[in-house]
């Protein structure tokens, strides 16, 4: 989890590894509660793409929808 973490609050990488990140953080849920905090920083991402898939990570991880959540989303 603090791998993954680091990797999708970079904002030196690209969005696409730290969208990669923040995907596996949402696929491993509950285990990945410590890293809720800075999901919800990544909320207000300057990249519109990173804030969407924080959004979706929160979502899987806490079951928080936040505004950001694409409507229709369901958890799997």
């Amino acid at each position: 989890v603090p791998a993954l973490q680091a990797l999708a609050a970079d904002r030196s990488a690209a969005k696409g590894p730290r969208c990669n990140a923040l995907s596996a953080l949402g696929s491993i849920k509950a285990t990945a509660k410590p890293a809720a905090a800075t999901l919800r920083e990544l909320l207000t991402d300057p990249d519109e793409q990173v804030q969407l898939c924080a959004a979706v990570a929160v979502y899987q991880v806490t079951g928080e929808k936040t505004p950001k959540l694409p409507a229709g989303y369901m958890r799997d």
